[in-house]
Order: C-alpha cells, then structure tokens, then sequence
C-alpha cells in the first residue's frame, strides 16, 4: 500500500449562494402576493406568474449546484474523482497514472 491523499471540495461561493436564494424567494414571494390580489380582482397576468415559476425554478438550480461536492482520491498510480450530492456519491473518473509528481491547482485569470 503506498501512499494516500484525500480531498473533498466543495463550491467556494456557498454563501454567495443562501443570499441569491434568499434573494430571489423574496421577490418571488412578494410578486406572487401582488398577482394573487390581481387575480382576486380579475386581472390575469401570464408574465408575472411566469416570473415566478423562473424565480423557483432558478432557486432550485442555485440550491442544488450549492450542494455538489467532489472528491480527489489518489491512492498508489490510480486517481479515482467522485461526484457527492448529499448521500449519493457517483464515480465521475477513474484513471491510471503512473509517475505522478505534482498535483496543483491551476489559476486560470
């Protein structure tokens, strides 16, 4: 058994995430409160209840790029990266590499 190294990484900007999320449920519910009024009174407006739905829809996205994670196993020659949403873990690669000198992080600016 040679030698072991183990990372998870997960999105950076996870804070950045909660405050868009909130955000966006916040002006959804607050335009689905005006259009629920409009529509007692008679008035029916597709644009707002379709801003709504892209403003769920668009929290749900945020939420569930929130919670990927993945993990860099590198064990003897082989490195095996594996995807982690929640309890669910999926292989993503899995590879043979022979002569590994360095593993780095590459700034791409």
């Amino acid at each position: 058994m040679g030698t072991i190294y183990k990372e998870v990484v997960g999105e950076k900007n996870q804070k950045l995430s909660k405050i868009i999320i909130s955000v966006i449920l916040t002006a959804a519910g607050v335009d689905l409160v005006f259009l629920i009024g409009d529509f007692v009174k008679g008035n029916f407006q597709v644009i707002g209840y379709a801003l709504v739905a892209l403003a769920f829809l668009s929290t749900i996205y945020f939420y569930r790029k929130s919670k990927v994670r993945y993990k860099y196993l590198i064990i003897d020659d082989e490195v095996i990266i594996e995807k982690l949403i929640r309890n669910k873990r999926s292989v993503e690669l899995n590879f043979k590499a022979k002569n590994i000198t360095n593993i780095e992080r590459i700034n791409n600016k």
